[in-house]
């Protein structure tokens, strides 16, 4: 049975499921540095499943479409893989990591699609980079990060990593988080709301600096601008005054970061990959990038298998490119298996726009679709397809985005306005001549 859309207010999220959602995240991307940590997101994994398990029996809401591709997905990619692959244990690495990515993305998104609302997986995020930014300028990560040093032509610098793995992971989360804090922003009534959650996009920004990371620089603009687009094109191209007030911010924004960024190892990576002369790390993978192309070429139906790309190429490492890596390792196939699941999620979020009148459906249907134009223009640079936390992250899309698109099905409409016309026609005459009366 389909209800009809209801708002979706911050209180009616599910805050135990998010809470151990975050948990989660945290324990799977720091469990290379503490194998504690992981054993611990081994058990917050099965209470996600059984709780929502648990709730799914209750409400009968069906598993989202683009879940079912998802497992389509993995079937091919372990199948084709098992029989091309030449490294069996990053074979099994991305087995495991496949599992993991195919129950997490049920989970969410069947809970986002029960609760009509992405805002699981937004806070989830947001609140894993707020913990891992509080860690950063507890523990003196960020300071070590403000530091510099010059060792002949070459500036050498920390890059923060906080909880995580890696610095990149701490970057691109501070970026997933800004979601969070922008589906927030219209439940933001009060001006001390609104002031806070701009103070904690700056932090989020501080975390993505002190990372060193130059994806982390890029995308937040671009996310921003999406945002501003698409949940508030309306009052932009109506009202000049908007427009110009928000094309004097942005200016400002842009020459504000530029003076931040001029003495911090992630403006000193920035400039040297947009100079003439580039520097190493860019050129490394524009040649790994060209390795997956000349996989791609080679093998175009089933690819090199699953987790085989470093087993290929020169650099014995993935591919820094999210479309290259899922084409090189699973072939086109799997290539257009795998990212038809996003065209699915844009076209119903796009339907839904165009046919709700409801703007809380619309604004937070807007906001998904920045997130999707984000997670594109960053699948240049990373490898999102075996990540947990993107998939915690884009999950919920998927999942606010299958039921928002049945909600307003012109069937679904009709139907509501048949039931509507058929309970006018059974009141007792009595009932209507006394509503008569009154009008």
């Amino acid at each position: 049975m389909t209800h009809p859309p209801r708002k979706s207010g911050v209180f009616r999220v599910p805050w135990v499921f998010t809470a151990l959602l975050a948990g989660f995240i945290l324990c799977t991307t720091a469990g290379e540095r503490f194998p504690v940590l992981l054993r611990l997101g081994m058990l917050l994994g099965v209470a996600l499943a059984g709780l929502v398990v648990f709730r799914w029996s209750r409400t009968g809401i069906r598993i989202p479409l683009e879940i079912g591709i998802l497992c389509v997905f993995f079937v091919w990619a372990v199948g084709s893989g098992f029989l091309l692959v030449i490294d069996n244990d990053s074979f099994a690495q991305g087995v495991k990591r496949m599992v993991q990515v195919v129950l997490v993305a049920g989970c969410v998104a069947s809970m986002a699609a029960m609760r009509r609302t992405p805002a699981i997986g937004f806070l989830a995020i947001t609140g894993f980079a707020l913990v891992l930014v509080g860690y950063g300028f507890l523990t003196g990560d960020f300071a070590a990060a403000a530091e510099m040093t010059q060792k002949g032509d070459r500036v050498v610098g920390h890059r923060a990593m906080s909880l995580t793995s890696n610095a990149n992971a701490l970057g691109v989360s501070c970026v997933w988080a800004l979601a969070g804090l922008a589906w927030l922003w219209r439940k933001a009534n009060r001006l001390w709301q609104r002031g806070l959650l701009i103070s904690l996009t700056l932090t989020l920004l501080a975390g993505a600096v002190y990372s060193g990371s130059r994806k982390a620089l890029v995308l937040p603009p671009l996310f921003l601008l999406a945002w501003v687009w698409f949940c508030y094109r309306r009052l932009l191209l109506r009202r000049a005054a908007v427009f110009v007030a928000v094309g004097i911010a942005t200016a400002a924004c842009v020459l504000g970061a530029s003076f931040v960024l001029r003495d911090t190892f992630a403006g000193y990576r920035l400039r040297a990959a947009l100079s003439a002369e580039g520097d190493g790390s860019t050129e490394e993978r524009r040649s790994m990038i060209e390795e997956g192309i000349q996989m791609v070429f080679e093998h175009p139906f089933a690819g090199v298998g699953l987790s085989q790309f470093r087993a290929g190429s020169g650099y014995t490492t993935y591919a820094h490119n999210d479309y290259v890596e899922v084409a090189a390792t699973t072939g086109l196939v799997g290539f257009l298996t795998y990212y038809s699941i996003f065209a699915l999620v844009a076209w119903r979020l796009v339907r839904t726009r165009g046919r709700c009148h409801d703007p809380e459906v619309n604004y937070t249907a807007g906001v998904c679709l920045a997130v999707l134009v984000t997670c594109a223009a960053a699948g240049f640079a990373l490898v999102m397809f075996s990540g947990i936390s993107f998939w915690c992250f884009i999950s919920a899309v998927v999942g606010f985005a299958s039921v928002a698109e049945r909600n307003v099905s012109p069937r679904l409409v009709q139907s509501h306005q048949r039931r509507f016309r058929a309970v006018a026609i059974r009141r007792p005459k009595a009932v209507t001549a006394l509503h008569s009366a009154r009008r």
